[in-house]
This record gives C-alpha cells, sequence and structure tokens, in this order.
C-alpha cells in the first residue's frame, strides 16, 4: 500500500519551505510566488508568457532581446514562425526576391544566385 508524500513544498530558487503564499508550479518546479521572476529584468512572470533558456525563465520581451533567433533579412529577432532558407532563418515577409523585392512566400519556388534568392519570375 502506497501513500501520498505529506512533505512540504520547497521553492526551486530559495530552496524554502512554501507555506501560507501561493504556489506557482512552472517548469516542473514549485516557487514562491515572488520569486518566479524574470532572469534578467526580474518583472514577476504569473499570469505573462515567459521563456525557459537552459532551466531560467525570461519574460517575452528580455528573451526576444537576448535569446531569439535573428532574421537574416532585418537583423531583428524573429517571434513567431520562422522561414528556414540558405542556411538561415528569416521573418516571412523578410524573406524576399533580391531582384523584384517581392515577398517569397513558404510554399513557392526560388532560385539562389551570389547567394541570395530570387523568385521563379525573376
Amino acid at each position: 500500500m502506497s501513500s501520498a508524500s505529506t512533505e512540504p513544498k520547497t521553492c526551486h530558487q530559495c530552496k524554502q519551505t512554501i507555506s501560507g503564499g501561493k504556489c506557482v508550479q512552472a517548469m516542473g518546479v514549485n516557487w514562491h510566488e515572488d520569486h518566479f521572476l524574470c532572469q534578467d529584468c526580474k518583472s514577476k512572470l504569473i499570469g505573462t508568457q515567459f521563456m525557459e533558456v537552459g532551466g531560467v525563465p525570461y519574460c517575452q520581451k528580455c528573451y526576444l532581446s537576448k535569446h531569439a533567433d535573428r532574421c537574416k533579412g532585418c537583423s531583428k529577432p524573429i517571434a513567431d514562425k520562422a522561414i528556414v532558407a540558405l542556411d538561415a532563418k528569416w521573418h516571412q515577409m523578410c524573406f524576399r526576391c533580391s531582384k523584384c523585392e517581392k515577398p517569397i512566400m513558404k510554399d513557392q519556388s526560388f532560385q539562389v544566385d551570389g547567394g541570395k534568392p530570387h523568385c521563379v519570375k525573376c
């Protein structure tokens, strides 16, 4: 016969017992509500979108500025879907024909000349 564990919960960040306060369960561990913060800016992450890098939480803004992949076309962080082409990642609207400047859609064929994409029409 097995019994449920009655051990008190401890916070991942400070290793202290969580009692009386709210317990946040995130990334597979328990946190004191006041300790579940962005690693960089220290903003509270409860009720927000956060990203995990190496077991550490980051708010979306800090994640994008320091850890997100960068677009080959504009060098800005990629927060959403990306096009992977020519050994790089691109925003969908940044992957353009280098001759006519029209976006090359993800299901559209393209050619490469001098390491740059060209739509089939050009």
